[in-house]
Parts: C-alpha cells; sequence; structure tokens
C-alpha cells in the first residue's frame, strides 16, 4: 500500500549551492552552467596575470567565467583562446600568436575585476 502526502509544508527559500559542472571531455574540463549568467550569484574571482615566455598564464581562486584577453588600442592582435572559463584553482597559458605590437593587455572575466600588465 502506498501513501500519498497532501500536506504542506514551506520550505523558505531555497539555494542552489552549486552551479555549474565540471566534466572531462576529450582531455578538457569544461563547465556546465545550470542557470543562465544573469540569474548566477558567481563571487567575484582574484585573477593572477602574469608574462610568460610566449604567452600569458591565468589563474583564479574561485570560478572565473568568460575570461577575455584584450590589448587596449589595437583590434588585431591574436591570442590562441579567448572568452575561456577557469575552474578554482585551475591555471591557463595563452599564447600569443600576434601582439599586432600591443605594450599592454586587459584580463577581465564576467564576473571579476580587470587586470591589467605588460606585455
Amino acid at each position: 500500500m502506498s501513501r500519498r502526502c497532501l500536506d504542506e509544508t514551506p520550505l523558505r527559500s531555497v539555494v542552489l549551492r552549486c552551479q555549474y559542472l565540471a566534466a572531462e571531455f576529450q582531455g578538457r574540463t569544461v563547465p556546465y552552467l545550470f542557470e543562465g549568467e544573469r540569474y548566477l550569484e558567481l563571487p567575484s574571482p582574484t585573477l593572477t596575470v602574469r608574462k610568460v615566455r610566449d604567452g600569458i598564464a591565468v589563474s583564479t581562486d574561485v570560478f572565473a567565467r568568460q575570461i577575455t584577453i584584450q590589448t587596449p588600442g589595437t583590434v588585431v592582435a591574436l591570442f590562441e583562446d579567448n572568452h575561456f572559463d577557469l575552474l578554482p584553482g585551475e591555471k591557463k597559458t595563452i599564447r600569443i600568436l600576434d601582439a599586432a605590437g600591443a605594450g599592454s593587455a586587459r584580463v577581465q572575466a564576467v564576473n571579476s575585476n580587470i587586470v591589467e600588465m605588460k606585455l
């Protein structure tokens, strides 16, 4: 015999603690967001950015969504990757394919402040 509960129980507010799922796919870690960006309450990451031999090394302390690299004053700079996500503690080195004479770069995620660096 089965029973069905018809009473209502108020749950107060329900909070989604895990806002993304990270999965391995073809040797890459791919984050999947459970909600659209505008509905997420992502913490502000601290991006660590440094120049390496032929690129830019980026790391973060918390999830960083859609990290972009821009070069002020140029429109033709070319990077190996742009608009990428980083998981907490993850590091990624982006090769600079053509700096187009840029002397500096700006690195920013959707949920972070701008980090400026010299190239």
